[in-house]
């Protein structure tokens, strides 16, 4: 009959779809567990955390080393001096990254002042 054609013309596409949903995802684990492994195999062989840090700004962009050295600009805003992340060179940052620690308490200073 007609309505048990267009029901299985649907579930086809449907499953259609959700293979390519599959493959899609398949695709980016495949992607994220390689930069995981050349991340951790940087960082391992770096004796101080500075020689990290140079490594690790070297690498293609990823999840793992942008975590990593907004990490490194934290602990800098809370131990300045402690780590000479500038001393070890230019970063690759995107605009809005680098002080964003220090312009959300700015920022949450001025609402504070201005709602008292």
């Amino acid at each position: 009959s007609l309505e048990t054609k267009i029901v299985l013309v649907v579930t086809a596409v449907f499953s259609v779809f959700s293979w390519f949903i599959i493959g899609l995802k398949w695709w980016q684990f495949r992607r994220i567990r390689s930069q995981a492994n050349r991340f951790f195999q940087a960082v391992e062989g770096a004796p101080k955390l500075q020689d990290a840090y140079r490594v690790v700004m070297k690498l293609p962009n990823s999840p793992f080393n942008r975590l990593f050295r907004e990490g490194m600009h934290f602990y800098n805003e809370l131990f300045p001096g402690a780590i000479d992340i500038l001393a070890v060179g230019p970063s690759r940052t995107t605009p809005g990254t680098r002080g964003s620690c220090s312009t959300r308490r700015r920022w949450t200073r001025r609402s504070r002042s201005s709602t008292v």
